[in-house]
């Protein structure tokens, strides 16, 4: 019926002869709702599209029936007669920026695909992303001479959301643009390929791989470099599983990698517990009145703090000392050693979740923060801000992992160092900006402290990175397991070295300049690099990393 109205709609000067000669055009068929008299759809369809006429003779709109032609019309002309090419720029919306109903769509559309994400990348799903490989499948012809020329966000061949997706199962002759700069306010490439419907085989993926790539001037256009790009490495998280395909970066880097074989540590650090919001848990600890007993505390703001958190909730409020710990911030990592915040928990003296068993100063602060946070959230702040995930307490009492005597620490973020927290108490928690690893073994400790202190390794893990984030990723490589060899009990002692060299250095200047810092240690730094390079090498790399295997 559109398409019809759509021929005839500039033809006639009224709308009756208008309507009469696209229901002459079609042809008649006893279950047309929309035309036959006896159904009542059939006036309301009538009158729906004289208004849309109307508003044309009145010169006030004339766009409506090609809208609803291109949305309705094109699209089913589509689905019975596919394009050779789609070339397109679709949209680049991600999942935490749509509304309920496209998330949806969003989730089930990726997972019908076999491109969803693990559940941390849930909310990073792109819309883009979706439509690369659904249009497509819609609109292009199957046998195999169909191509398509995507702008897509660069993320595509970088982030961790889109793992899945490079493997690029469907497409083949691929080729990449990427620009020296920003074209638009996020980086992007251009994507082209033939499409063929035909079901993957595990190892397909392997003929994509290296993809060619043209490196452009972002302004001029000028060709400045050709270039190959190949996943670092691949892994599979079971036996029958398709490879989840890591971050392409250029062929003559990865000739410059550690050798991947995950870490015997790979399954055995954690990250931390949430801690948030900051402005509501880490404070500073003004004076202690009491003989110790009370403190007097006041909110720490982050930097990074933003909206409502950014604000002073409480000021000079007295709690209960023992409801002070320590927690830890990436922001104050360094090699070797770890400067801990002062933070507010409504634990016992057993470090137990249990209201009736702490003092009242600390009591009346928690439920005022506690109905702070929730009156903002709607939350509970420790079942969401503190515990989420039990990252901190399992059965309301703090997790074993987070009260061993030594806590092997590194950022999950920006530059890679390590740091060991002596922990006798059991008081000095993990927050979120680190994993760690709990021993009682200080050997063992200082011995994974300089592994992942070694320069060469933070060289691999930043080109291996998404953006700013390398999570798990120093652990992609060879750190065996403590067996106290004469090779580990050096980088062991060589550790502990730098890190009283660290901690002096620190207690004894106002202002830490890295650069003054690392000339301390620059010599055990050294002798800690060449006895762990021939640790990190001393095993084969691996092409795939079958993840199943170490658990």
């Amino acid at each position: 019926l559109i398409d019809s109205l759509y021929r005839v709609w500039e033809v006639f000067d009224n709308f009756k002869d208008t309507w009469d000669a696209a229901k002459s055009s079609i042809i008649p068929k006893e279950n047309n709702i929309f035309l036959n008299p006896e159904e009542t759809i059939a006036k309301t369809t009538m009158n729906f599209f004289n208004e849309i006429y109307i508003l044309k003779e009145q010169d006030k709109d004339h766009i409506w029936l090609y809208l609803l032609n291109n949305l309705v019309g094109i699209h089913l002309l589509l689905l019975k007669k596919k394009m050779d090419l789609i070339i397109t720029n679709p949209p680049w919306l991600t999942y935490k920026d749509a509304d309920l109903r496209l998330q949806e769509n969003m989730k089930k559309i990726t997972g019908q695909l076999n491109i969803k994400p693990g559940a941390k990348n849930i909310t990073n799903i792109e819309e883009a992303v979706v439509f690369l490989f659904k249009i497509p499948d819609l609109y292009l012809i199957k046998n195999g001479k169909g191509r398509v020329a995507f702008v897509m966000p660069r993320s595509l061949l970088v982030s961790s959301q889109n793992e899945k997706a490079r493997r690029f199962d469907h497409f083949y002759n691929i080729e990449l643009f990427e620009f020296n700069d920003l074209i638009f306010n996020i980086e992007c490439c251009c994507f082209f390929a033939n499409y063929n419907k035909v079901k993957p085989k595990l190892d397909d993926v392997f003929k994509k791989y290296p993809i060619k790539c043209q490196y452009f001037d972002s302004e001029t256009l000028e060709l400045l470099e050709d270039s190959l790009l190949e996943p670092y490495v691949y892994f599979q998280t079971n036996r029958k599983a398709m490879y989840s395909v890591k971050k392409l970066i250029r062929s003559e880097k990865k000739l410059k990698l550690l050798p991947f074989t995950l870490s015997d540590y790979y399954n055995e650090f954690i990250q931390g517990a949430d801690l948030l919001p900051k402005s509501l848990l880490y404070c500073e600890v003004l004076n202690s009145i009491e003989h110790g007993k009370i403190s007097i505390i006041e909110p720490w703001i982050s930097p990074q703090a933003k909206g409502i958190w950014k604000k002073k909730h409480f000021r000079k409020v007295r709690v209960e000392s023992e409801n002070i710990f320590k927690a830890t911030l990436s922001r104050e990592l360094y090699p070797f050693y770890i400067i801990p915040y002062s933070i507010f928990l409504p634990l016992d003296a057993n470090l137990r979740y249990r209201m009736s068993k702490i003092g009242p100063f600390s009591r009346k602060h928690w439920n005022i923060i506690k109905e702070i946070y929730f009156n903002e959230t709607k939350k509970d702040l420790f079942e969401v801000g503190i515990n989420y995930r039990n990252k901190i307490c399992t059965n309301r009492i703090v997790r074993e992992t987070q009260r061993k005597q030594y806590k092997v620490v590194f950022p999950n973020a920006k530059k890679l160092a390590s740091a060991v927290i002596h922990d006798q108490e059991g008081k000095i928690f993990i927050d979120s900006t680190l994993y760690y690893y709990g021993t009682e073994n200080e050997d063992e400790a200082y011995y994974l402290c300089g592994m992942l202190n070694i320069p060469t390794l933070s060289k691999s893990v930043k080109m291996i990175s998404d953006t700013r984030h390398h999570h798990k990723r120093p652990l992609y490589f060879n750190i065996p397991k403590f067996v106290s060899s004469k090779e580990q009990l050096r980088i062991s002692e060589l550790s502990k070295v730098s890190s009283k060299i660290v901690e002096n250095y620190i207690n004894n200047h106002e202002r830490i300049k890295e650069s003054e810092l690392n000339e301390y240690i620059k010599d055990n730094i050294n002798q800690i690099q060449d006895l762990g390079i021939n640790i990190l090498k001393s095993k084969e790399g691996e092409e795939v990393i079958r993840e199943y295997l170490y658990k």
